[in-house]
This record gives C-alpha cells, sequence and structure tokens, in this order.
C-alpha cells in the first residue's frame, strides 16, 4: 500500500496525494516500532531469569550473529598467491611501514624548519608515557581468549603477530 500511495504520488505530483503518503508512511511506521517493541518486550520477559537466552536475545538485537565459518584470505606476495596469515602480516606491514619514507622522498628539500609553520599551540594535544616491548609483549599476552570485539579482529592474530606488533 505504501509503495502503491507514493507511486500515485510521483505520477500526479498532486500535494494531496503527498500529505496522505506521508500520513499512511507515518502511520505505519509507528505502528511497526511499537510490534517491535512489543516483540521484544515479550521476548526479554520470557528470558528474565536466563542470562544466557537474555545476551542471545540482546545479541539478535544488535543483530550481532556468530559467524562460524573461519575466513581465509589470499593475496598475491611477490608475483605468488599465499593464504598464510604470517607472510600476509608481513607483506602489510612492510608496505605500510614504507609508505612514510617512500613519501618522504618525493617531497623537495627545504631550509625552512617546519616548526615555524606552527602558529598556534593545540589544546586538545595529548601526551603518552613512554613504553617499551616488553609492556605491549605483556598486554598482547594478557588478552583474554575471547570472541571478537565489534572490530572482528580475533584474539588469536595479535597473539600469533605479537612480535610484528612490537617491534
Amino acid at each position: 500500500m505504501n509503495n502503491k500511495l507514493y507511486c500515485k504520488y510521483l505520477k500526479t505530483k498532486n500535494p494531496n496525494d503527498q500529505k496522505q503518503y506521508k500520513s499512511y508512511k507515518s502511520t505505519l511506521r509507528s505502528i511497526l516500532c511499537k510490534a517491535e517493541r512489543t516483540h521484544y518486550d515479550q521476548l526479554f520477559a520470557a528470558t528474565k531469569n536466563n542470562l544466557r537466552k537474555t545476551w542471545e536475545v540482546i545479541k539478535t538485537v544488535i543483530h550481532k550473529q556468530k559467524n562460524n565459518n573461519k575466513q581465509h584470505y589470499n593475496m598475491e606476495v611477490n608475483g605468488k598467491e599465499t593464504s598464510d596469515l604470517d607472510t600476509i602480516t608481513k607483506h602489510f606491514n612492510e608496505y605500510f611501514i614504507n609508505v612514510g619514507p617512500n613519501q618522504a622522498t618525493s617531497i623537495p628539500y627545504s631550509n625552512i624548519d617546519p616548526i615555524s609553520y606552527i602558529t598556534q599551540t593545540n589544546r586538545y594535544s595529548m601526551f603518552t608515557k613512554l613504553t617499551n616491548e616488553t609492556k605491549i609483549g605483556n598486554i598482547i599476552r594478557a588478552l583474554k581468549n575471547s570472541p571478537p570485539g565489534p572490530d572482528a579482529f580475533p584474539y588469536q592474530y595479535s597473539k600469533k603477530t605479537q612480535l610484528t606488533f612490537i617491534q
């Protein structure tokens, strides 16, 4: 019905048809939102004494689905196809480590001090404490063996490639 009203409005460009379409759309959206809320209220009420089931409902609400299939990554490195994660990781790191130096070679030399371009201090700047390889390694090793977070980056990759992160 919604689509028919919209098509009718597009054909006629009549303000009354537009008003009827918008009114119907608003009413429909309101009814659907109430129905969805009632549905989830009933689901939460039915699972209120079972924490695991409650979390399953929460995951469906936020559309988080369990990813049972392992992803396989393939990449061409030095003219050869590979799916080895360590090789792929090293290749990416080599590329991104060299982005700065490669860009720097294309910048012409200048005798002007770059600091002279800074005319104001940034009140939103931040300072971080110095760290070392041992501290970073301890943090990575202390990561819990749990499912990935919203970034979907599994903890195993961090632990397997920790030397790459540290160095």
